[in-house]
């Protein structure tokens, strides 16, 4: 991505000099590149004759890339969304790595996002990076550094990603969608371009405003906190999450500004907390019931957003 030049620069400078690390920890907000990263990496590692900083797309190792059949190429993700990387998983990947690589050179593993590991999972990863084996590569890539154990951070050469100027954001959008609503749909995915993109492909801008107009009338009186939770039961309840989350966020900027109101802010805090508290225990892998949730946040939102 042309936000991550930097990044790449260095990868390269340590490749070049035969100094690549056995583990590299890719950290940065979700929706900026991360994961697009560690697959460039993992093809350009790969490649059979890399050019210019890109596998060359033409080798019979990037073919089997292409397909998804490359035998030295491991991903390990949850099995669906928002749920945890269970122990099996990792397991199989501890056992696929005592092998040597089938076609020479490196073999390379993805985990992402790394945070959602389970203790026991995390703890069975160690191995791995305790006992690396020869011209082996694991990149995580994780939202939530503070989330992994700190014996797993310690073992991998962390690599950070900012988030891009709004500026580079929106020329990456351009290139993609020149007739898009680009400014609206970098509002509502904070600057983040990748998850920008993902509003624009699956319609997700339609359910923001849906969101945005419930949440409004629930505020105004319209609407109750049960008809709205009712009505939201059918979104992802990450979306939620992330969507309920940046509305109080914005709430507390505008709060911040004004000095005399920054005190009757304090609820708002609490409120956050709370989202934050339930976001973190979905992605351990809680499944709480929707509908209680939804309805516990959004009368709690009724009582805490300043009128």
């Amino acid at each position: 991505m042309p936000w991550q030049q930097q990044q790449w620069q260095l990868i390269e400078s340590l490749i070049a000099s035969q100094r690549m690390p056995h583990a590299l920890l890719l950290v940065g907000s979700a929706g900026i590149g991360k994961n697009r990263f560690a697959s460039h990496l993992a093809h350009y590692l790969l490649c059979e004759s890399p050019q210019r900083g890109a596998a060359c797309g033409d080798c019979r190792k990037c073919q089997l890339l292409a397909a998804g059949t490359h035998p030295d190429l491991r991903q390990v993700a949850p099995e669906a969304q928002g749920k945890q990387i269970k122990v099996d998983q990792v397991r199989e990947l501890v056992a696929y790595l005592s092998h040597t690589a089938q076609l020479d050179g490196y073999k390379v593993v993805i985990i992402h996002p790394a945070e959602s590991m389970n203790r026991n999972a995390a703890n069975a990863l160690l191995k791995c990076l305790e006992e690396p084996t020869p011209k082996t590569l694991l990149i995580l890539c994780t939202d939530s550094p503070g989330s992994l154990l700190a014996t797993i951070r310690s073992r991998c050469q962390m690599l950070r990603f900012d988030t891009p100027s709004p500026s580079d954001s929106r020329a990456w959008l351009q290139g993609i969608s020149a007739s898009a609503p680009i400014d609206e749909l970098l509002a509502e995915a904070n600057n983040q371009p990748l998850t920008a993109l993902s509003l624009l492909q699956d319609e997700g801008l339609l359910q923001r405003a849906s969101m945005r107009e419930d949440f409004n009338a629930m505020l105004a009186g319209k609407k109750s906190p049960l008809e709205v939770a009712d009505s939201w039961q059918a979104l992802e309840l990450n979306a939620v999450l992330t969507w309920l989350n940046r509305r109080i966020e914005q709430a507390i900027r505008r709060q911040a500004d004004d000095a005399n109101r920054l005190r009757q802010a304090a609820p708002l805090f609490t409120l956050r907390d709370s989202v934050s508290q339930l976001s973190a225990a979905v992605a351990a892998g809680a499944n709480p019931n929707k509908l209680l949730a939804l309805e516990s946040l959004l009368l709690a939102s009724c009582e805490k957003f300043i009128k």
